[in-house]
């Protein structure tokens, strides 16, 4: 009798799952138009189905690979620029990444290892049924997403007084002097590090005379560096903090402006180099003013 019964609700949850997949309907899209890949990447296109009031959805775009991996947290290092078709209008993101991972560096208890998807930082995305969403990566690579509903409620916000703002929000922060940009990173943006191995695949120590000619000392146990790096300029170019928040959703809100000056002699790469509490594990945000 119960094994009766399994089998009904079996076949009732496989009838919703097909008439659920009918009900989606897609518009008839053509991708012959965007380039074919390079050599040791492939073109990956994704579609998503036709909805009443679109701009009410989001895509979020996973790039990744799948590795056998200890209890640690991991990311891959690369980056994601996005490019335009050149006499349509549209748009597709090539992606750059050798597979290099970074992560924390716990130990763990036991030495058993899981099949993990880990992946770049992620792309949040207009909901368009009418257009593909087309990428370029490395053939090992593999492409995941969500799909994102917005409640259909407007709700209001709470105006905060100047000194409640700050006193909730603002995450202090230390600057870290006297470091360098070593010449082999080729990651860009604003990211979060957590451990000294991974610092030192980034930044290297440059000590000067005088009573500050010391790097400012970093305790991992109980802080995280948050750091934004620029293209290589020959510019004379200084990133400037306008502040450092904690929005509601507990990301960390970077926002920055930039100074370019005059031509140099010779290229560097613009950085900023903060220390944070460690407790600050949110998502970050780096935003250009």
């Amino acid at each position: 009798m119960i094994k009766t019964k399994k089998i009904i609700v079996s076949l009732l949850m496989l009838v919703c799952v097909n008439v659920y997949a009918q009900q989606m309907k897609y518009e008839k899209l053509e991708i012959n138009m965007f380039p074919e890949a390079k050599e040791g990447f492939k073109k990956v296109y994704i579609q998503v189905p036709i909805e009443k009031n679109e701009e009410n959805f989001k895509v979020e775009v996973f790039v990744g690979k799948e590795a056998l991996l200890d209890c640690n947290k991991y990311f891959l290092i690369g980056n994601i620029t996005e490019k335009n078709l050149d006499g349509w209008g549209y748009n597709f993101y090539e992606i750059e990444s050798s597979g290099e991972m970074g992560g924390t560096k716990m130990a763990c208890p036991q030495e058993k290892l899981t099949n993990k998807f880990v992946y770049l930082q992620p792309l949040l995305l207009r909901y368009n049924s009418k257009l593909p969403i087309v990428l370029y990566v490395p053939n090992d690579f593999v492409i995941k997403y969500k799909i994102f509903k917005a409640d259909s409620k407007l709700y209001h916000a709470k105006e905060a007084s100047t000194k409640e703002t700050s006193s909730v929000n603002k995450i202090n922060y230390t600057t870290l002097n006297n470091y360098f940009v070593k010449n082999n990173v080729k990651q860009q943006g604003a990211f979060k590090i957590t451990s000294q191995n991974e610092f030192d695949k980034f930044f290297g120590a440059a000590t000067v005379m005088g009573k500050n000619g010391k790097p400012t000392k970093i305790d991992f146990s109980k802080q995280t560096v948050v750091t934004i790096i620029l293209n290589e300029t020959t510019k004379n170019t200084t990133i400037q903090l306008s502040n450092l928040m904690l929005d509601a959703g507990n990301n960390i809100i970077l926002n920055y402006s930039t100074k370019v000056g005059e031509k140099q002699t010779y290229t560097t790469k613009p950085f900023i180099l903060l220390a944070i509490d460690k407790k600050y594990s949110g998502k970050l945000i780096a935003k250009k003013q």
